[in-house]
């Protein structure tokens, strides 16, 4: 996830652990209201947790509008586009998951999910 407009947007990624397969990090955005902006590849499987602020969120045809009742689940080399429809950008605790450990868990959920490990 990132915040990628013409003009320069506060924003940094920090680093609370890393093992097990996972890593978790705090995100946080200080977007203006900004119109969507490229579409920006993922750079891996990850779980994006609001704590705070909205943004809105393209991938395939489908918009949502993630505020801190969401959960976000982002596929790696999959392109997303972001907006911020309100000032203030948002936070988000993101986990990051080995490709191995992300395909274990969609198991549990979709078991023909081994027949497309790269979704």
């Amino acid at each position: 996830m990132s915040c990628a407009y013409p003009a320069p947007i506060a924003h940094d990624r920090r680093s609370l652990f890393e093992g097990l397969g996972v890593s978790v990090s705090e995100y946080r955005c200080r977007a203006a209201v900004a119109a969507s902006g490229p579409e920006e590849p993922n750079s891996s499987h990850s779980v994006a947790l609001v704590r705070r602020g909205i943004f809105r969120r393209e991938h395939r045809g489908e918009t949502v509008l993630a505020d801190a009742q969401h959960v976000l689940f982002f596929h790696a080399g999959e392109p997303y586009r972001y907006a911020h429809p309100v000032p203030g950008g948002d936070d988000c605790t993101i986990l990051t998951l080995d490709p191995a450990v992300a395909l274990g868990v969609a198991r549990h959920v979709d078991p023909l999910a081994e027949e497309r490990p790269g979704r």
